[in-house]
């Protein structure tokens, strides 16, 4: 497990020269990442919601991010950037971290009013600072709308 944000966080200075951003299209210096196969759409969306089941101690963090294809775009899926949803990764609403290991609570994110798109994935990023207790995940859901 590690908890890197920024550049600032790789410690050494020489080694920020390694900080890849969690936004780019391939690559993330954190080590814990779940991504999603491309998931294509009969019809446009306008909005994404992902419902994640997560056991999370306070030690832990989980960042949720997407990425879409408009409808008017040409290009290559897999250099699109990636997004955060709510500008940070976290929830839509704030959630209390797990009082036991089999204590799963429900997390939402959402982004509403997006570009028309065709087609998207999505990125979770799990993060720590103590290596037992990660934080885990089940029933991913990701629902595209049409709004």
């Amino acid at each position: 497990m590690n908890k890197v944000d920024s550049a600032n966080d790789m410690g050494v200075s020489l080694l920020q020269d390694d900080y890849v951003s969690s936004t780019n299209p391939t690559g993330d210096i954190n080590e814990s990442i779940y991504i999603t196969r491309k998931v294509s759409l009969e019809n446009p969306g306008s909005a994404l919601r992902v419902i994640l089941d997560i056991n999370r101690f306070a030690s832990a963090n989980v960042k949720v991010m997407y990425k879409i294809l408009r409808s008017d775009d040409a290009s290559d899926f897999d250099e699109i950037g990636w997004r955060f949803f709510n500008t940070s990764g976290g929830p839509d609403t704030v959630a209390n971290e797990s009082t036991t290991v089999d204590d799963f609570i429900e997390y939402e994110y959402s982004a509403n009013d997006l570009e028309e798109f065709i087609a998207f994935a999505i990125k979770i990023r799990m993060q720590g600072i103590n290596s037992a207790e990660p934080p885990r995940i089940k029933d991913l859901r990701a629902i595209a709308l049409a709004t």
